[in-house]
């Protein structure tokens, strides 16, 4: 053999000796950038994020990665780490996402038992992404184990400490790096946060999964100061003396009073309030056509003309879940368009006594009550009713022999609680009982033997339209229980006040059959289509005549589906204080503001601000365009929940 064929045997043999002994060092290379692919793929295909992007998730794995197999000295646990991360957050953000709309945030952890209790009434359906992604990471997984290696240095050894600070402080630059905003802005592609669907699929999940964990403590606003905030309220309501003197003569005795009629001049309402699970008109996203009316009462107010009976539309925060926030809005009069995208005030921020709805009427006399037929460990409700001022409080467990449609209290039952409290009150206190419902929860797709369908979709074909007549066929039962209710009050001399409103709409797999007539894709909506989806009704009646202007209401208006926006549609946030003033309670300044504040804005919700001109408009643009009322709003809810 020559000199040149040894020579190049030599070669051959060092270059295998090469190949085989680095190849060891491949898992730890690409298994996270299949990770990082397989996480996306869950819900949207990665590939079209923008590079900067995609580099600074597949770096954060990488070096997870590197620094667990510098900690443990081997190579499996590092990479079984990653698989594991990406296999339970992928299948828990697509479950999250099939859902609710809407990927995983930081403070959904503390939400977890909630998700718990109600995930085994959803069938959830498993796609190609799903399937794939997890084959992936399960061969991953595998390739993981088999092609390993041991990191031969010993644990004290200067390099191997090396490279784990290297590690660690890559990480933490990194982490720290995507919470600031100044950082962000030039590295990733610029998203509304109150999108956060369009963030995961522009940025990643896990870089937004850590952007959102800024939002966790809440910042000042801009000249927020404790000891001047009340001498700025009470000035801006002194430069609004008009509308303040409207709202202050309010109640004024009946000139006409009727005899069959009780007079809520002279005499406090019994107050009953209504939040009803997803009740909503999804005719708001098109007109469609079905074999029957799903709400034909309530649709039959809405065309009534009556001094006893307000109708509109309400813009609501959330779509499809989150229905604790609709609660909080409601109760407090806050507004979620100041706190951070996706957070949950009832489990992040409120742990102490707050004013609301509930302990102003404790305060004036009332017997308060929260009722909810279902778990009293549902959004943290069994601590935060007591807090909000509920002096007594009812669930599933004070529910007996009760009547379930699917696994759920039927409506019915649930209002005839109502009507028992009502009757079984001896006492000379006036009741105020604020139920919410559970009859029409998520989970539409399974049909039980309790509750057959009764409204079908005319010319409809889609995969998903027994989910969607299943929910109209809840919302007709809905209807009829609120008929029953209503029917039974106006049996009743003593003066009773009832509002009844939705929580949020369905979610997409519901919805998306209504919406998808219009002919636009969900990405490609404009921002006052897309606030369709935030539109639920809401009914007020009481068997004596309303001071509906005062209150803020139109004489004349009513909810009309055709369009959204009239002289009664408002926001969740306000409805507090235009419903106290319609119970004849005298007001907070805080209350007051809210009512002046609606004049101008009369919808701020954490998606959109409408003016009073009917023109849509980002929280960020309303700051910009109103910077007195809209900072003014938020130093006060700022001092409300924080100071």
């Amino acid at each position: 053999m020559s000199f040149h064929a040894i020579k190049k045997q030599l070669i051959s043999w060092k270059n295998r000796i090469f190949i085989r002994k680095n190849c060891r060092y491949l898992p730890i290379i690409l298994i996270p950038f299949f990770c990082f692919y397989c996480l996306e793929f869950y819900t949207h295909d990665p590939w079209l994020m923008e590079p900067m992007p995609q580099l600074i998730n597949y770096l954060f794995f990488f070096i997870c990665g590197v620094l667990i197999t510098m900690l443990t000295g081997r190579s499996w646990c590092g990479t079984t780490f990653l698989v594991l991360y990406t296999l339970i957050a992928g299948c828990a953000n697509y479950f999250v996402m099939d859902f609710r709309n809407n990927p995983i945030l930081p403070w959904d952890l503390k939400s977890v038992s909630t998700a718990i209790m109600v995930s085994d009434n959803y069938t959830y359906e498993l796609n190609d992404r799903f399937y794939i992604s997890t084959a992936v990471l399960i061969l991953l997984l595998i390739a993981g184990v088999l092609i390993r290696f041991q990191v031969k240095l010993p644990f004290g050894n200067w390099k191997r400490l090396t490279a784990a600070l290297t590690c660690s402080l890559s990480l933490l630059l990194l982490f720290f790096g995507m919470m600031q905003t100044a950082v962000t802005d030039q590295l990733l592609t610029p998203t509304n946060l109150f999108t956060q669907w369009a963030s995961y699929r522009d940025n990643g999940f896990t870089v937004t999964f850590i952007q959102n964990l800024q939002y966790l403590n809440i910042r000042k606003p801009a000249g927020y100061d404790l000891d001047t905030l009340d001498q700025e309220l009470q000035s801006f309501l002194e430069n609004h003396s008009d509308l303040l003197s409207e709202i202050e003569t309010f109640p004024s005795e009946t000139e006409n009073p009727s005899a069959d009629k009780p007079d809520s001049a002279s005499e406090k309402p019994d107050i009953i309030v209504i939040m009803n699970e997803s009740l909503s008109d999804l005719s708001v996203l098109h007109e469609f056509e079905t074999d029957e009316d799903y709400m034909p009462y309530i649709h039959s107010l809405q065309k009534q003309k009556k001094n006893n009976l307000i109708t509109g539309n309400l813009f609501v925060s959330v779509c499809g879940g989150n229905t604790a926030n609709s609660e909080f809005e409601f109760l407090t009069g806050n507004t979620m368009a100041f706190l951070p995208p996706g957070s949950v005030p009832y489990q992040q921020y409120i742990n102490g006594a707050l004013t609301s709805m509930a302990s102003l009427l404790a305060a004036d006399g009332y017997e308060t009550t929260g009722i909810h037929p279902y778990s009293e460990a549902g959004w943290n409700r069994r601590q935060v009713y007591p807090w909000l001022g509920f002096q007594n409080c009812i669930f599933r467990n004070q529910f007996h022999t009760s009547q379930l449609v699917r696994k759920y209290i039927s409506d019915q039952d649930a209002y005839k609680k109502i009507q028992n409290l009502y009757e079984a009150d001896a006492s000379e206190k006036n009741l105020f009982l604020f139920e919410v419902t559970m009859q029409n929860h998520g989970g539409y797709s399974q049909i039980y033997d309790n509750f057959p369908i009764r409204v079908h979709l005319k010319d409809m074909q889609t995969t998903s339209v027994k989910a969607t007549e299943n929910y109209l066929s809840l919302i007709q039962a809905s209807d009829q229980a609120f008929q029953e209710l209503i029917e039974y009050y106006e049996t009743k001399s003593e003066p009773v006040i009832i509002l009844m409103f939705g929580d949020h709409q369905p979610n997409d797999y519901v919805a998306e059959n209504i919406a998808s007539l219009t002919g636009i894709p969900k990405e490609n909506r404009t921002l006052e289509e897309s606030q369709n989806r935030y539109v639920v009704p809401y009914i007020i009646w009481s068997n004596y005549d309303l001071e509906k202007e005062a209150a803020g209401f139109s004489e004349t208006a009513s909810a009309d589906p055709a369009d959204p926006v009239n002289e009664n549609t408002l926001s969740i946030n306000y409805l507090n204080a235009g419903f106290t003033r319609l119970c004849g309670q005298d007001l907070t300044d805080y209350q007051k503001f809210l009512l002046i504040a609606k004049k101008t804005l009369p919808v701020i919700t954490a998606n959109v601000v409408i003016d009073s001109d009917g023109n849509y408009m980002t929280v960020k643009e309303a700051k910009k365009q109103y910077p007195e009322l809209m900072g003014l709003y938020e130093k006060l809810q700022y001092q409300y929940l924080f100071d």
